[in-house]
């Protein structure tokens, strides 16, 4: 491997937990999760021996990501690495994390993730308190990347992830991802559902003489989602998206076709009806749809604009579906 910083201000036990941060042309809002590291409570930073590293890895980005986070490194006050990646999705950047992580905890945390200043020991006190554990976080929504005012907004119930594993801000034993295969880089290429699909396997996975692993969600350990306010011209980039999600959704399936999967995605007569009904005759799709989407919000009629927005985008994602899932059919059909 290399790309790497040498560890700085690591103890000499080394860290205890590796954090890993995945990321794809998105310099701004890095830097303020990686800012957000710097203050962590309870982490050794005023002893100069933090108990955890922080590895990035760039998965070809062609912003100026990798610049600016080498010019920052030294300000941060915990060992950071940076790890450039040729460009193969979060699932296959993940791995390469996982295979250079020098802690037998690792921590995945997605670029657009601020961490809460207790994240990374709630972390730790989880998974001391239950050796054989996938540790969920809070994923906090928010609108800012002032770390500060993003830290003030008060977590919900609905903000614990109800999967099994989830790669926002959940935490897991490294010896359990190598028994468990990591990754799927196949589902990476994609970049949607390779954690849910890993979940499946970790599930499964025998986690000592009787047992299998548990989940444990941990309120403190919040993390503040950054997502940025719907915009119309952000629309088809975010349909690209979902269309991409949709593919990816059947080759979820396609690995694990069972009930539960089939609901995640979800892919149920039920969707196909709803989406028909709401895209009746496919005007999401019309060359005029996005002219009356786009006069909505410059009206200022918020509320219609969120509307049509939200039908387009689950249009392009259960019309996407309901394509492939045909198409899957046939195929079925022409191999019996």
């Amino acid at each position: 491997m290399t790309g790497f910083s040498p560890l700085k201000g690591a103890g000499p036990a080394g860290p205890e937990i590796s954090v890993i941060i995945p990321t794809f042309n998105r310099r701004p809002v890095l830097l303020s999760v990686l800012a957000g590291f710097a203050d962590q409570l309870e982490a050794g930073l005023e002893r100069g021996e933090p108990c955890f590293e922080v590895i990035v890895v760039d998965d070809g980005s062609t912003d100026d990501t990798r610049e600016a986070v080498t010019a920052a490194r030294g300000s941060f006050p915990y060992p950071l690495r940076l790890l450039p990646a040729e460009h193969g999705g979060p699932g296959k950047a993940r791995n390469l994390g996982i295979m250079v992580a020098s802690a037998p905890i690792l921590l995945f945390v997605d670029s657009d993730l601020i961490p809460g200043r207790r994240l990374v020991a709630a972390h730790l006190a989880a998974h001391r308190q239950h050796p054989r554990a996938v540790v969920h976080g809070p994923v906090i929504q928010v609108r800012t990347l002032d770390v500060q005012v993003a830290r003030r907004q008060r977590a919900r119930l609905s903000d614990l992830s109800r999967a099994f594993f989830a790669g926002g801000n959940v935490s897991i034993r490294k010896e359990y991802l190598l028994r468990a295969g990591l990754f799927d880089e196949e589902l990476s290429r994609w970049g949607w559902w390779e954690d849910l699909e890993l979940g499946e396997r970790l599930r499964a996975l025998p986690a000592g003489p009787g047992e299998r692993l548990r989940v444990v969600r941990t309120p403190g350990a919040a993390g503040y989602h950054y997502k940025p306010p719907l915009t119309a011209d952000r629309l088809p980039c975010l349909c690209e998206r979902e269309a991409a999600r949709a593919k990816s959704a059947l080759v979820f399936y396609r690995k694990h076709p069972t009930l539960a999967v089939r609901r995640k995605i979800p892919l149920s007569r039920v969707a196909f009806a709803l989406d028909r009904l709401l895209a009746a005759g496919g005007w999401p799709e019309k060359p005029w749809a996005d002219r009356w989407i786009a006069r909505a919000e410059k009206s200022g009629r918020g509320w219609l604009f969120r509307i049509l927005a939200w039908v387009k985008l689950q249009h392009a994602y259960f019309g996407t579906l309901r394509r492939e899932w045909r198409a899957y059919r046939r195929q079925l059909n022409r191999g019996s």
